[in-house]
């Protein structure tokens, strides 16, 4: 009898766990880093590896833009030199990589920095230095074989042509296209977060120019909150020099509320104090400077390359003409040697068909 227990038992034991494995697969837990399951709250991290030919002498030329997220992000510098790790990131993040100023050759003279790139993409292509954080991310230092190397120089400037940092200058080959990023500035705006550009050997000619125009979302929130606490302390100070009860105080908190929507909304040209960005203000992810310079050659290239060249059409049509002869004689040929085998055989019949008469009359 126990022995019979023990077995039923034990059955119901394998089919509770089977029940519950099943379960698990069916419906599989999903982990956030904070109660409530909101996704924005979770945090990433981007790691940057140096690659075979360098290593990261420092965290010189990695920055986060982190103004709109407020994230608390670390940047550490992993295994003597080949791995950054950049954590406590959140989503929409920006990461600004200038590799050139934190990455020291193991050998000089052989390879130049050329930028960052995607890990599994190819060592040649180049990808954007200031990229939004979307999740974990992992990026490889890009070489080149230095060549004819030259310098480029990169400006931020301001609307008015007056620099908003120092200058900075860094070396590439002629003709190749380097990808450089932008820096924050509170309150402003870039044109774009990446600019690239062909390598020329006239060194003048290798600018690139940040320009930033004012943020005016920023700069209007920034003065909405300082006429806030202004418009409240003058509306909470004539109260309580008027009224001296409670209900009164509310009142003038209230009051308060009201005087502070109307700031924003006169400072902003709007009923809700909330500013509208423009399209043109929105900055680009990636601009081509050489399309900007000379977008006049640009289309002349592109119509060279797609058009068929006048030169060689008389021979093309030449050819083609003698391959359309070639094949109506072909065709013609075999028909009339169609219709010759046709007549042959059937005046082949016709002697066979009279000769069986002769001879069915001779018998």
């Amino acid at each position: 009898m126990k022995n019979k227990i023990k077995e039923r038992m034990k059955q119901i034991l394998r089919r509770g766990i089977l029940f519950t494995t099943l379960l698990t697969l069916a419906f599989p837990f999903q982990a956030w880093a904070k109660d409530g399951g909101n996704e924005t709250e979770y945090t990433y991290t981007v790691t940057l590896c140096s690659g075979n030919q360098g290593y990261f002498a420092g965290t010189n030329g990695i920055t986060v833009d982190n103004h709109t997220t407020g994230s608390s992000y670390q940047i550490e510098k992993e295994s003597q030199g080949e791995k950054i790790k950049i954590s406590g990131l959140k989503y929409g993040d920006r990461v600004m990589v200038q590799a050139q100023s934190c990455i020291q050759l193991k050998e000089d003279g052989k390879y130049y920095i050329g930028g960052i790139r995607e890990s599994g993409r190819d060592n040649n292509t180049v990808g954007k230095s200031a990229f939004v954080v979307e999740s974990d991310q992992e990026y490889v230092a890009a070489y080149a074989i230095a060549g004819n190397m030259v310098a480029y120089t990169v400006n931020y400037q301001d609307a008015n042509g007056n620099a908003l940092a120092d200058s900075e200058t860094f070396y590439g080959s002629v003709g190749d296209q380097p990808v450089v990023a932008f820096k924050y500035f509170e309150n402003y705006r870039p044109q774009a977060y990446n600019l690239t550009k062909t390598l020329s050997s006239n060194e003048a000619e290798n600018i690139f120019t940040f320009v930033y125009t004012a943020d005016t979302q920023s700069a209007a929130n920034n003065g909405n909150n300082a006429n806030a606490g202004d418009n409240a302390n003058t509306v909470n100070n004539g109260n309580a020099g008027n009224n001296a009860n409670a209900a009164n105080n509310g009142n003038g908190a209230n009051n308060a509320n009201d005087a502070n929507n109307d700031a924003n909304a006169d400072n902003n040209g709007g009923a809700d104090g909330n500013v509208n960005i423009p399209d043109e203000q929105t900055p680009q992810e990636l601009v081509n400077l050489d399309d900007e310079e000379t977008p006049l050659a640009n289309m002349q290239q592109k119509d060279e390359k797609t058009k068929r060249p006048a030169g060689n059409m008389p021979l093309l049509i030449g050819v083609a003409a003698a391959a359309v002869a070639g094949l109506v004689a072909l065709i013609t040929f075999a028909l009339r040697r169609k219709k010759m085998n046709v007549k042959a055989e059937a005046l082949t019949n016709g002697k066979n068909k009279k000769k069986k008469e002769d001879n069915s009359q001779n018998l």
